[in-house]
């Protein structure tokens, strides 16, 4: 089943093309090292969209999966093999003033908790009381997401969070523009 992304000529892409053209930008982020660092800067100008693009399909994602509490243990399970990568190369490979941060380099991280925020947003709670009790827990999370300590948490927590209220409604996402 295909899905909406953006529109490139007269033919949506799938989530999946999408995904691998933002996977090969990322590519291009992170060969900083191994280029001239007049190249590095032009390649951080075309690949900020990368984040956002993976913000935006976990968004998407969470309406059409069929456990979002999988959905969620899965990126936490990401989450924790990247800051365990991020730990070892500290540990073994990367010098003092190269090493990576645990959580602050862990987009994974960032992904989860905006995914915890706009499913507990989007509760299916019955009681009325129940469901105003985990829309507080999802506002303090998405408040708490703006202090920086994840990668990239002070912008892209808030994009989920706004994509999700938007979702599926062209005049509201007109609005936001």
């Amino acid at each position: 089943m295909q899905q909406f992304t953006p529109n490139i000529s007269n033919k949506a892409m799938n989530r999946e093309t999408f995904k691998i053209i933002l996977m090969g930008l990322m590519v291009l982020d992170h060969i900083e090292y191994f280029i001239s660092p007049y190249l590095a800067d032009f390649f951080h100008i075309i690949t900020r969209v990368v984040a956002v693009g993976f913000a935006y399909l976990v968004v998407e994602g969470m309406h059409y999966t069929h456990s979002r509490k999988n959905y969620l243990t899965r990126l936490i399970g990401w989450s924790i093999f990247m800051a365990l990568g991020n730990y070892l190369l500290n540990s073994f490979v990367l010098r003092q003033p190269s090493q990576m941060s645990i959580l602050g380099d862990n987009i994974f991280a960032t992904l989860a908790l905006g995914l915890a925020v706009i499913w507990l947003w989007d509760n299916q709670a019955k009681n009325a009381n129940s469901k105003k009790g985990l829309r507080i827990l999802s506002v303090v999370l998405l408040i708490f997401s703006i202090v920086p300590f994840l990668e990239g948490s002070t912008v892209i927590v808030p994009f989920m969070f706004i994509t999700q209220l938007t979702h599926q409604n062209v005049k509201k996402e007109i609005c936001l523009i």
